[in-house]
């Protein structure tokens, strides 16, 4: 799959462009805000190294990449 054929990297284009975000390489960024999520729950349960995140766990841990993320990104 392209990645221009991805919502994340439209979303971030989009925001690029309206100048909500400064974004130098958007796949860059795309990639850390994947690996922000995959390496936090979902490798750690694909191994089984972790359980199944509840509710509030996968709710605190968007919310907490998407702070870390915006806080470089943001204008």
């Amino acid at each position: 799959m392209s990645k221009q054929e991805t919502a994340l990297y439209r979303w971030l284009e989009q925001q690029h462009d309206q100048k909500q975000l400064n974004i130098a390489d958007i796949h860059v960024a795309s990639v850390q805000l994947h690996s922000l999520i995959k390496g936090s729950c979902f490798w750690p349960q694909l191994m089984g190294l972790s359980d199944t995140l509840k509710d509030e766990e996968a709710h605190q841990l968007a919310l907490s990449s998407a702070e870390m993320f915006l806080a470089r990104y943001q204008e």
